[in-house]
């Protein structure tokens, strides 16, 4: 029976961004071709016709499509990422049923049920060797033998087999990851068993909590069942389910939820035949287009009590039991600690009006919590939800916020000292801001530079130079360390080939193109027209032509071309052609180099200060121990190249805000309280790591955007509006400036 196999729709994702990736040429090849060597031919599946270039769509969505022989799995490669893919009938392969194995049991049912029942005789005889009793062990291989003599035995084990949506599975597995899974074999040992054996009474000594929440989950689940036999083993647990004539069906799993390989060969044994039973001859599978996506086993007993074991496709339970049996296990959990989240002195500037939201700088605060703050004179005001300061006069003080309960108890009290500076002007102060889509724009640091009568700086302009940054939209910190040669997104201004001086490194063929013909307006290349013309005027020519190459290249010159294979994109312009570079370069991040390529927009002046905000697209979606230390690692490399650069310039790191109001979170993936968790606990973070003694030294400084934008300034769940929603951001950094030009350290 021909079987016409496809692959689901995939999706084309950078994973150091974690964003998806428009018209990205994708290949498919061979999952054994380890060389990439042959890419397979694609074809769409209902048509036939085939596919000479296979790429995402512009929302990164990459077709459903048919691929050469009808491979079980294949490799998806796009530059360089890989994703391995079964195909949709790959899922019933690895369970046996192949084409050959379909066409063998429509041809000769009775062989396939035949096969059925000799493996049941085997999963008796093994259940037999797992009992400590004798004459059980005789019973199950006498019930084995007589199974084997009619076909049908096979389904008699199972009384009832269907695909299943409601009801749960009997306790036998919990999370994974939970204390509960972990003594899976006593925790139901003590449930079901006579007398509690040594190492239940050692694993309840140790957590008797967790342990006893199980055991009375397990026992409410089985209470009333013909669970008969559980025998555990250091790497399994086995159940032997007894039906009203005595015949006993024995399950295995592991520890972490899942069947062992014994069983899945036994369940697809015995069902087998059943399912194939129910499949069209006439049609075939190829004309079925339903996502399988698990199986359900229902054993009933002689009540009619059913007992129901639900596994996914990947032979594991499925969420929404152990769900079920997670939700009967309450152990408690303590409270988190209320924290004030705030840099360890705020610097702020006299006539500037500052605001703390008391829900995004305190953890944990509750609803019934109120607040109280004091110390700090010149209009301060506690205005119940937040904080707000408009000083009127320079000097120092300390803020001291407490929070109190319905009671009027103080419940945290935390003071911190607050410093004011006169207002100033500095033309001197040249601010270079480098961050993601809210530093985009420009927009909060120009109106903080202009605070302190300073300017900024930057290749990113889009008023002629009026205002300028380093704004990527939708970029992380590892995008800066990343983005080299890529066909979107554009390129990291700081990334350089090894060996090669700044200035002679023009950057990507693709980036230019497109920043000066095909789409200087687009999100990614509006903004740099002024550094494509040498910082020249709008009259004036760009340096680069059509194809994105320099118009008037010196010898030595390099470029990154992405429409070459990655080993061959780093060009060089040797005696007047552009050719390979050989060996390919590597690359680095090099500040030094960066203001020695783009020296044309800091003709003016370099910069004095350097301010950098990239906490919302690093913390989107998750933070672990892992993902922080990857991102301190990086800021520290930041660091360090900007020192080679000079050993003194100010560093200012700021902590991104919490989101914006509920309502604004409604068509995201993530909700808000969890964001903003993260943000609360990533600016902990970064207090802990460059908010010290020792990075203030290496005028190093951290300051923080929580709470300081209304949530009516908010234009979506993460970006402010501008100006009002920037202009609330601005004093903050204002004040660090400020603090800057006057010396501090």
């Amino acid at each position: 029976m021909a079987v016409e196999d496809l692959y689901a729709a995939q999706v084309a994702v950078d994973p150091e961004s974690d964003t998806l990736i428009a018209d990205a040429p994708v290949q498919v090849f061979a999952k054994d071709d380890r060389s990439r060597e042959t890419p397979l031919r694609v074809f769409e599946p209902a048509s036939g016709v085939e596919i000479p270039l296979l790429r995402s769509n512009r929302y990164g969505i990459i077709q459903q499509i048919r691929v050469e022989g009808d491979p079980a799995e294949v490799v998806f490669k796009s530059g360089p990422y890989e994703v391995e893919a079964q195909s949709k009938f790959g899922v019933l392969f690895e369970f046996g049923l192949t084409p050959e194995n379909i066409a063998a049991a429509v041809a000769a049912p009775n062989a396939a049920a035949e096969a059925g029942a000799a493996q049941v005789a085997i999963a008796a005889s093994h259940a037999a060797t797992a009992t400590t009793a004798a004459a059980t062990a005789s019973t199950a291989s006498a019930e084995a033998q007589a199974a084997s003599t009619t076909a049908t035995s096979a389904a008699a084990l199972v009384a009832e087999v269907e695909a299943t949506s409601d009801g749960i599975m009997t306790a036998v597995a919990g999370d994974p990851t939970s204390a509960f899974n972990a003594r899976l074999s006593t925790g139901i040992a003590a449930a079901v068993a006579a007398g509690v054996p040594v190492e239940v009474a050692a694993a309840i000594a140790e957590d008797s909590t967790v342990v006893t929440a199980a055991a009375v989950a397990v026992s409410a689940e089985v209470a009333g069942r013909d669970l008969a036999e559980v025998k555990w083993a250091p790497d399994d647990v086995a159940f032997a389910i007894v039906d009203e004539d005595n015949r006993r069906n024995f399950l295995e799993f592991d520890f972490a939820g899942a069947p062992t390989s014994y069983s899945r060969s036994l369940l697809m044994a015995a069902l087998g035949p059943e399912l194939l039973a129910q499949a069209s001859a006439a049609t075939g599978l190829q004309d079925q287009d339903a996502a399988v996506t698990g199986l359900g086993f229902v054993v009933v007993d002689e009540d009619g009590r059913r007992t129901e074991i639900e596994v996914g496709v990947d032979g594991r339970f499925t969420q929404r039991v152990i769900d079920s049996i997670a939700s009967r296990i309450v152990v408690p959990t303590p409270p988190d600690p209320i924290r004030l989240i705030l840099p360890s002195t705020l610097r702020l500037l006299q006539g500037q009006t500052y605001r703390l939201n008391f829900s995004s700088v305190i953890r944990a605060l509750g609803a019934d919590h109120r607040i109280r703050v004091t110390g700090v004179p010149g209009g301060s005001g506690n205005l119940g939800t937040h904080w707000q300061l408009t000083p009127t006069a320079a000097g120092s003080w300390t803020m001291t916020i407490a929070v109190l309960d319905r009671a009027g108890a103080v419940v945290l009290t935390a003071s911190t000292p607050v410093v004011v500076y006169a207002p100033t002007n500095a033309p001197t102060c040249r601010l270079l801001a480098i961050g993601d889509s809210i530093t985009r724009p420009n927009v909060y640091n120009a109106q903080a530079a202009a605070m302190v009568g300073g300017v900024t700086r930057g290749t990113r302009t889009y008023d002629n130079g009026g205002s300028r940054g380093e704004g990527r939209g939708g970029w992380s910190l590892a995008g800066y360390f990343t983005n080299i040669g890529h066909e979107q997104w554009g390129d990291s201004p700081f990334l350089f080939p090894v060996g090669v001086a700044g200035e002679k490194f023009l950057g990507a063929t693709e980036f230019w193109r497109k920043v000066c013909y095909d789409d200087p307006n687009g999100y990614d290349y509006q903004g740099f027209q002024k550094i494509a013309r040498g910082w020249g005027e709008a009259s004036a020519p760009f340096l680069f032509n059509a194809q994105g190459y320099p118009v008037a290249p010196t010898e030595g010159d390099v470029v990154v071309d992405a429409t070459f294979a990655e080993a061959d994109e780093f060009r060089q312009y040797v005696s007047g052609a552009w050719v390979r570079m050989d060996p390919q370069p590597a690359v680095e991040f090099s500040f030094s180099k960066y203001m020695a390529r783009y020296a044309a927009a800091f003709a003016d002046g370099a910069p004095t200060a350097i301010s950098m905000m990239l906490f919302t697209n690093d913390w989107f979606n998750q933070l672990t121990d892992a993902t922080w230390l990857e991102w301190e690692t990086r800021v520290k490399t930041v660091i360090t190249s900007i020192r080679a650069w000079n050993a003194t310039i100010p560093i200012v790191i700021i902590a991104a805000p919490t989101g914006g109001p509920d309502a604004l979170w409604a068509a995201q993936s993530v909700n808000k309280v969890d964001f903003d968790a993260r943000m609360r606990d990533a600016a902990t973070r970064l207090g802990n790591a460059f908010d010290t003694s020792a990075m203030r030294a290496n005028y190093v400084h951290v300051i923080s955007f929580l709470g300081a934008v209304a949530p009516e300034n908010m234009a979506d769940y993460v970006h402010p509006k501008s100006p009002e929603g920037m202009a609330q951001f601005a004093p903050w950094l204002a004040g660090k400036l400020a603090h800057i030009i006057n010396g501090g350290a």
